[in-house]
């Protein structure tokens, strides 16, 4: 979905575009025009958004669910130049019947309903304007709908977060791009490793122009690989860590929810800024860990961390990895430590997973049979299947 803004105030403009970029949302600088580019703006929109690639959401190219990646938002200010919004908001209307958002003073009631008399869909208040287009948006979400969030993290190194979040993702993306990779792990990541491919472009490349961000930019730096997945890779050379801006994460990150039926990020187990930024607005967070004191732990005491932050303890699932190991804890024991229980445990097997890292071919791909696979299948069938539920 693309917006233009239609105003005469730049300053307002931008922060009407901040909050939309922000929340996914496509409008680059060059679709902020002054009022006396309503025309050219109304016959842009009468033309579908271009495409790289048929983005079917699970359905075909033709279908009301691709359509909506097409389908357009026009904002108009009206602020000291009352009459010329309204005329802006007419010649948009008399062209498409896309939708419009008109933004401007509470004056009195003639303004709104002349507005709405106009063509617009709905006044938003230009006094209360950030939690105005915020609410907004919120509904044409609700219309539109998005793809699922999820994060995966493990509050110790070793657990298999990384290998989880692969295999989960693979098994999510069923169909070929209907599935996406975000390694949040900053400081060394390995998701490019374990599905073998070699990126060209990092989160490193996507925080350099935050503010031109657009899909067309952000499938420029996606990595595919051969199962369909899209990876947004971390950065791999030590000097380039801190040049990860968390907004251009977070905006990155919201941009491929609108075109991902899933999005599955790897998060750092320090939880720095943009991991715990994403966990906040994941739809689904899994925990990795091993069945061994240190990790129940550490678990233990992230999740408290977690908590203290708002991240609800409902809204994790812990995924116990490497599962059957001798010596470890009893799965019971470990439950009644964490005061939560761990729905999935994908079981220890050395030497399957140790050719899959060597090779980097996820186990559900290449060892789709193995009792490892089926677990992480298990897992994918959970969230999916919560997915579908109405009103998710």
């Amino acid at each position: 979905m693309r917006f233009f803004v239609v105003c005469d105030d730049d300053d307002i403009g931008g922060r009407i575009r901040a909050i939309l970029l922000d929340r996914g949302f496509e409008c680059p600088a060059a679709q902020q025009v002054g009022l006396a580019g309503a025309v050219s703006v109304a016959q842009l929109v009468r033309q579908p958004a271009a495409r790289d690639e048929p983005r079917s959401l699970g359905a075909p190219v033709s279908s009301p669910e691709s359509d909506r990646l097409d389908s357009t938002v026009v904002v108009v200010l009206l602020s000291e130049a009352l009459e010329r919004g309204l005329e802006a908001i007419h010649q948009v209307r008399s062209l498409t019947t896309q939708r419009i958002l008109a933004v401007g003073p509470l004056l009195d009631t003639k303004l709104v309903l002349r507005a709405i008399r106009e063509g617009a869909n709905e006044y938003l208040d230009l006094a209360e304007l950030d939690s105005e287009v915020t609410h907004a948006l919120d509904r044409i979400e609700e219309q539109t709908g998005r793809g699922r969030f999820i994060g995966v993290w493990s509050a110790t190194g070793g657990s298999g977060c990384s290998t989880l979040v692969v295999n989960l993702a693979c098994a999510l993306g069923q169909k070929p791009n209907t599935c996406a990779l975000v390694d949040l792990k900053i400081e060394g990541g390995d998701l490019a490793s374990l599905l073998d491919v070699k990126p060209n472009y990092s989160l490193v490349d996507i925080s350099r122009n935050t503010d031109g961000m657009d899909y067309t930019v952000l499938r420029g730096c996606l990595t595919p690989h051969p199962s369909g997945l899209q990876l947004m890779a971390s950065p791999t050379r030590f000097p380039t860590f801190g040049e990860v801006r968390p907004q251009g994460v977070a905006r990155a990150v919201a941009l491929l929810r609108h075109h991902f039926d899933f999005l599955v990020a790897d998060l750092d187990r320090c939880l720095g800024q943009e991991s715990f930024a994403a966990a906040q607005s994941a739809d689904h967070l899994l925990c990795a860990l091993r069945l061994d004191f240190l990790s129940v732990r550490r678990t233990k005491l992230m999740l408290e961390f977690m908590a203290s932050g708002g991240i609800s303890r409902d809204r994790i699932q812990l995924v116990a990895t490497r599962y059957g190991t001798p010596g470890e804890i009893p799965l019971a024991e470990a439950e009644a430590a964490l005061s939560k229980k761990i729905p999935f445990q994908i079981p220890e097997d050395p030497k399957l997973m140790m050719r899959a890292t060597n090779n980097g071919e996820p186990v559900v791909l290449n060892a789709a049979s193995s009792k490892a696979a089926k677990k992480f299948v298990e897992v994918a069938t959970k969230i999916r299947s919560e997915a579908a539920k109405p009103g998710s």
